[in-house]
């Protein structure tokens, strides 16, 4: 990577001009909500990683293949029945093959940072709040993926910390308590 980048863990998404990172544990929805929003107009910028000039504040397009669970409502019945997690049991697919046409936008502006979790709670309605610059850029430093498994992350952090600590001005960050889906789409709609 080039000076001056950093790569994170989570999808983004643009409306044609601002990104919208999500990120969040494995499982939270990161990629079923990005999908949800491309749905919706946006176009998508990644699925898992992501590649940030934190100089410019610049999210860049990074195109894989997209993580989805086979036949999501029957696998997931299933593994819940013998007591099997859903991590690794996904299927790689080209977004064309998920949301018909071109959905892969361009470079765009950082402009909103979303941390999501998913409650263990039947929830329907999400829970969106905004986070203290101080709190996101402790936040930032879990979803940092310059190092796999973060383990020379303590000789670096001379060079980590002012790499994250550029992407908190000037950005909106969110924590995000997800809920149905589509609500969860619309709660973050309505921000953007």
């Amino acid at each position: 990577w080039k000076k001056g980048q950093c790569v994170l863990h989570g999808a983004a998404v643009n409306d044609g001009v601002f990104a919208t990172v999500i990120s969040g544990d494995s499982g939270a929805g990161k990629t079923t909500l990005a999908i949800e929003l491309v749905r919706r107009g946006l176009k998508l910028l990644s699925d898992d990683l992501l590649v940030v000039d934190t100089n410019r504040k610049i999210v860049f397009p990074f195109k894989t293949k997209i993580g989805m669970p086979k036949n999501p409502v029957a696998r997931r019945e299933e593994l819940a029945y013998k007591g099997k997690s859903l991590i690794n049991r996904k299927r790689l697919m080209r977004l064309e093959e998920i949301v018909a046409g071109d959905n892969w936008g361009g470079p765009s502006k950082l402009k909103s940072f979303f941390f999501i979790r998913k409650d263990n709670k039947k929830r329907v309605f999400p829970v969106i709040n905004k986070i203290k610059n101080s709190d996101a850029f402790k936040r930032l430093f879990d979803v940092f993926m310059f190092y796999p498994y973060k383990r020379k992350l303590k000789e670096h952090i001379c060079w980590v910390t002012p790499q994250l600590a550029r992407l908190v001005g000037g950005v909106d960050f969110y924590d995000l308590l997800r809920g149905d889906i589509k609500e969860t789409a619309d709660c973050v709609g309505s921000i953007l």
